[in-house]
C-alpha cells in the first residue's frame, strides 16, 4: 500500500476521512501515506506525482468536477480504485461517476461505521490486485503470461447465460474487436445449454494478452473431453482451441482487430434446446431495458458475528486453495466441513437465508460421510470449490458492507453449486446417455 488520496472542497469532510483513515491505519498497524486536496486539477496534479492505490473523490467540486477528473486520472492511472464521494440527492451524478472510472460510492454524511467497513474492502481488493501474479491466475490451456485481470461468469440459470451472451456481444461491442467472437459466443452458449440441461453449473472466463484473448470454459470432464472436442468439430470446425484437464480454451487473435469493418450488430439470442435451424432467420430483438434495483446493507448479524464470518470464511478460503497443489488429509476435510457448517449456523439467524445455510449444512455432512473421496477428487475439483468459496466470500461483502439488491440475490448460483459437489461426492449408476447433437445443434 502506497497511498490514499483524500479530495473534497469542504474542510469538514476532508478532515472526517483523514481522520478516520488514520485511525484505521493505527488500529490495524498498517503503512500508508495520507494525502488530501481540495480541487480536482491538484488531485491530478498529486496522482501524476505518486502512486495512488485509493482515491476518495467528491463529485461536485469548484472549477472541474470529480467526474472531469477521474476521467483524466483514469487515462494516466488507471490502476487507481476511484471511490466517489456523493450527496444523497446526487443519483444520476453518481452513475455518471461510476461511468467515468469510479468503482463505488460513499454518500454524505459519512457514517464511520459504515466507512470503516467499506474501506476494509477496499484495501482487500487492491491487496488482491497487487499481489495477482501471471502464472498463479491464468485459467486458460495456452499461455500463463496474461494481464493481471480476467472476466468470470458464473453460470447456473439460463438466464446468466443468456447474461453472458448479452455481455459479449452487446455490451461490450465486442465484435468490433475480435472477429470470431460471434461464433465462439454461439458456440459456448451451445455448450452452456447442454450443461445446464444436465443440471451442471459451471464458468465462463475471459482473459487476454497483447496479441490474443482467450475465452475458456471448466468443467469438460463432466461432458467428456473426447464428447466435447467432437462438437467442436462438428459445428465449429475453424476454431483454435486446446482442452487440456478439466478446461476449455478458444484462442482468439487481436491482429489488425482495428482495421476489420464493423459488422452489423447481431443481437439475435438462441433460445435454450431449441434448434436454430427450425427458424430460417434469427429472431431480432432489443436488450431489455435493465431495472437497478437499490442496494441495501443487512445487519441481522450483530459486529462479533460478523468478525467471526470473516475469520471462519478467510480460513476456509485458504484451504480450499491448497486444494490444487497440496493433498488434503483427514484433517483438512474435517475442518473444511467443520467452517461450512460454521458458516451455516452463523447465518442461519435470518429466515431468508434459510435456503443458504441448509444448503452448507447439507455439503457439510456429505463432506464428512465422504471423506475419502472428497480427499482423492481435491485436485480434481479445487477450481470448481474455489469458484463457489469466491461466490460466497462475495455474497458475503455485498450482503453486510457494499450493499446488496436482496439477502438471497446469489442463492441460484451458490446453491447450484452445493448441490453439484453434492452430486460429485455420492456416485450414482449413470443414465443412459442422450443425444447431445440433438441439444447441440444449430
Amino acid at each position: 500500500m502506497s497511498a490514499i488520496l483524500v479530495v473534497d472542497d469542504d474542510d469538514i469532510i476532508r478532515a472526517t476521512l483523514v481522520a478516520l483513515l488514520e485511525a484505521y491505519q493505527t488500529k490495524n498497524n498498517l503503512n500508508f501515506e495520507v494525502l488530501e486536496a481540495s480541487r480536482g486539477e491538484e488531485a491530478i496534479t498529486i496522482c501524476s506525482q505518486k502512486n495512488i492505490n485509493l482515491l476518495f473523490l467528491d463529485i461536485l467540486m469548484p472549477g472541474m468536477t470529480g467526474i472531469e477528473a477521474a476521467v483524466k486520472i483514469k487515462k494516466t492511472s488507471p490502476k487507481t480504485m476511484i471511490v466517489a464521494i456523493s450527496s444523497l440527492s446526487d443519483e444520476s451524478k453518481q452513475n455518471e461517476m461510476l461511468q467515468s472510472g469510479a468503482e463505488d460510492y460513499i454518500t454524505k454524511p459519512i457514517v464511520a461505521s459504515l466507512f470503516t467497513n467499506r474501506l476494509h474492502n477496499y484495501l482487500r481488493i487492491i491487496q488482491s490486485r497487487d499481489t495477482i501474479g501471471f502464472k498463479h491466475n491464468a485459467i486458460n490451456t495456452f499461455t500463463a503470461t496474461i494481464y493481471n485481470y480476467k472476466m468470470d461468469f458464473s453460470i447456473a440459470t439460463e438466464d446468466e447465460l443468456t447474461q453472458f451472451w448479452e455481455t459479449a456481444l452487446i455490451r461490450f461491442e465486442m465484435q468490433r474487436m475480435i472477429p470470431d467472437i460471434h461464433e465462439v459466443t454461439r458456440f459456448l452458449h451451445r455448450l452452456g445449454t447442454v450443461f445446464l440441461h444436465y443440471k451442471y453449473s459451471f464458468h465462463i472466463f475471459l482473459e487476454e494478452d497483447k496479441e490474443h484473448f482467450y475465452i475458456s470454459i471448466n468443467h469438460i470432464k463432466l461432458l467428456g473431453a473426447s464428447k466435447v472436442e467432437k462438437l467442436i468439430l462438428d459445428h465449429y470446425n475453424d476454431a483454435v482451441f486446446n482442452i487440456k484437464e478439466d478446461t476449455l480454451t478458444f484462442l482468439l487473435d487481436k491482429e489488425n482487430y482495428e482495421t476489420v469493418p464493423e459488422p452489423e450488430p447481431d443481437i439475435s439470442i438462441p433460445k435454450p434446446k431449441v434448434p436454430e435451424a427450425v427458424t430460417s432467420q434469427p429472431v431480432q430483438t432489443k436488450p431489455k431495458p435493465k431495472v437497478v434495483k437499490e442496494l441495501t446493507v443487512f445487519h441481522f448479524l450483530d459486529h462479533e458475528e460478523l468478525d467471526d464470518l470473516d475469520d471462519n470464511l478467510d480460513k476456509l478460503h485458504h484451504i480450499i486453495i491448497r486444494m490444487s497443489s497440496h493433498e488434503l488429509n483427514a484433517d483438512d476435510c474435517e475442518s473444511i466441513a467443520q467452517f461450512f457448517q460454521i458458516i451455516a449456523q452463523t447465518i442461519s439467524l435470518s429466515s431468508e437465508t434459510y435456503l443458504l445455510s441448509s444448503s452448507l449444512q447439507n455439503l457439510a455432512r456429505i463432506l464428512t460421510s465422504n471423506q475419502e473421496l472428497f480427499i482423492q477428487q481435491s485436485k480434481n475439483l479445487s477450481e470448481f470449490v474455489l469458484a463457489f468459496v469466491n461466490d460466497l466470500i462475495q455474497w458475503k461483502d455485498m450482503v453486510f458492507y457494499s450493499g446488496a439488491p436482496s439477502i438471497d440475490f446469489m442463492d441460484a448460483s451458490i446453491v447450484a453449486n452445493i448441490q453439484m459437489i453434492t452430486v460429485l461426492l455420492s456416485p450414482q449408476d449413470k443414465k443412459e446417455e442422450e443425444n447431445l447433437d440433438d441439444i447441440f445443434d444449430f
